[in-house]
């Protein structure tokens, strides 16, 4: 058994059926499970897809921002237009959106699982991986990191076949993940730029020839992806820039200083010093364990690793966001950890073996803490529940409704009232908004949808009053007890 998980099938047929099959087996069997849960930003990231499909227009207006009713160049369209073109396949409907999250999940576990065969590691590696990516994308909702990842991974795979025509596609693929989603720039360059490294140490012919068809795929390749982002946006680059960099600065920290700062009040700050600390010291751990044995390693695994380490700590000062730095940071230390059984490296003595396997675990425990408590604590919600809501809804069609994620989802199936917006921004209300409004979702995550904006002591007093998670006698405030659950309350504007 252990042969088989730190050896390589030795035919592709062998692969596809001992490790494409299960990869693909597990992210549908999270498909099931309604992976992944709702995340606040979802109506904002599909709003202009689902708009798309229902009216053919590229707007979010189920968003409130100074951009209302204008095209939505908040954030890159190539996702929004690719989850359009998929929802107008096969329909508009939570399982129709979520399916799109898994397939993408598919591909990018899948296509890491082709790089890694390409560069030996053991097959552990790729289930360990595929894993890492389900814990660490679940909280990303319907993000389009999805997306993103799974086009710069497969652009990775197609880079390190070292054909010729395999670097257009290849390099098209990292620059269409880019312009879904910026922050894997700091992956994208770093990694394709060791893989290319490989590949021109690797090359027998011509290196002056190499250099001429490396720069004719990569020039190529990103003016097909910026013109196709042109047409997207209809060409208007300034309405595009304002757009974009008004969102930029609404949640992002602005200046280097200013990013590290936010780096280190998340990862010290409240329970930062339990979910995160650990899997920052143990990165250290295994950064001194590679860099000691670096030559152990072939050329292909010592390129790779330091790429991935050099792009998480760019990460950090590109964006900072929490969850794509975690992801990779897990999957730096796990492709690390599973070459300790290789038998090419320095035998570790069992007892380092045992440290360092402990200490893994431990600290991947750790970092799900917080979701595992509030799993063990989460009350059940019964579909009876979505559906008096939905009567309702459709019993008062001209109210003016403000929707969460979960009512998105669980009550209107991701077909929203065209009289529906969801609170993202915080700022006042427009004049058509005055008056009775319903808000629709969790009581609990009113307050993350603008609860300044409402200026009502009793709808603080609702949110505050929620039932939070209770574990060995401490009270989680961060954690509801029924985070998806769905609540009818009216607002006074």
């Amino acid at each position: 058994m252990m042969n088989f998980l730190v050896k390589q099938p030795s035919t592709f047929r062998g692969f596809v059926l001992l490790v494409m099959i299960p990869i693909i087996i597990f992210w549908y069997c999270l498909f099931l499970g309604d992976y992944p849960p709702p995340n606040q930003d979802d109506i904002f990231f599909v709003g202009a897809a689902l708009n798309l499909v229902t009216d053919g227009e590229f707007k979010n207006p189920y968003i409130l921002s100074p951009f209302t009713g204008e095209n939505f160049y908040l954030y890159t369209p190539f996702h929004s237009f690719i989850l359009a073109a998929w929802l107008n396949l096969v329909g508009i409907s939570k399982s129709s959106v979520t399916l799109f999250q898994c397939l993408c999940g598919a591909i990018t576990s899948i296509a890491i699982a082709i790089l890694l065969r390409r560069y030996s590691f053991p097959v552990i590696t790729a289930f360990l991986s595929t894993l890492i990516i389900a814990i660490f994308c679940k909280t990303m909702g319907l993000r389009p990191e999805f997306l993103g990842l799974a086009f710069m991974f497969t652009g990775f795979s197609l880079l390190a076949t070292n054909i010729p025509i395999a670097y257009f596609l290849g390099f098209f693929l990292l620059a269409s993940a880019i312009f879904t989603q910026p922050v894997t720039l700091a992956y994208a360059f770093v990694i394709g730029a060791g893989i290319g490294f490989y590949n021109f140490h690797q090359y027998r012919p011509s290196r002056k020839d190499f250099f001429l068809m490396i720069a004719i795929s990569i020039f190529g390749s990103f003016i097909l992806v910026f013109l196709i982002f042109l047409w997207c946006i209809n060409f208007n680059i300034s309405s595009f820039i304002s757009q974009f960099q008004f969102n930029v600065n609404a949640v992002a920290a602005p200046g280097i200083q200013n990013k590290l700062y936010s780096f280190l009040s998340v990862m010290l700050g409240y329970y930062g010093c339990i979910l995160y600390l650990p899997s920052w010291i143990l990165l250290l751990f295994v950064s001194a364990y590679l860099i000691s044995n670096l030559n152990s390693y072939q050329l292909t695994e010592r390129i790779l690793l330091l790429s991935i380490l050099v792009g998480i700590f760019l990460n950090i000062f590109l964006h900072g966001r929490r969850d794509v730095l975690l992801l990779f940071l897990w999957l730096f230390i796990t492709v690390i950890m599973t070459t300790f059984f290789s038998k090419n490296r320095p035998k570790l003595r069992r007892s380092m073996k045992v440290f360092f396997i402990s200490l893994w675990l431990i600290s991947l425990f750790l970092s799900q803490s917080l979701e595992i408590i509030s799993s063990m604590s989460r009350g059940k919600i019964t579909q009876s529940s979505y559906e008096k809501i939905q009567t309702f809804v459709t019993s008062h069609p001209n109210f003016q409704y403000i929707v969460d994620a979960s009512a998105a989802r669980y009550v209107f199936n991701y077909r929203l009232p065209k009289n529906s917006i969801s609170w993202i921004y915080h700022i006042p209300a427009p004049e058509h908004l005055r008056g009775k409004v319903i808000y629709v979702g969790s009581p609990y995550f009113i307050q993350y949808m603008g609860l300044d904006a409402f200026n009502s002591p009793t709808l603080k007093q609702i949110a505050e009053s929620y039932p939070r998670v209770s574990f060995l006698g401490r009270r989680f405030n961060s954690l509801p007890q029924m985070p998806f659950e769905v609540s009818i309350i009216e607002l006074k504007l």
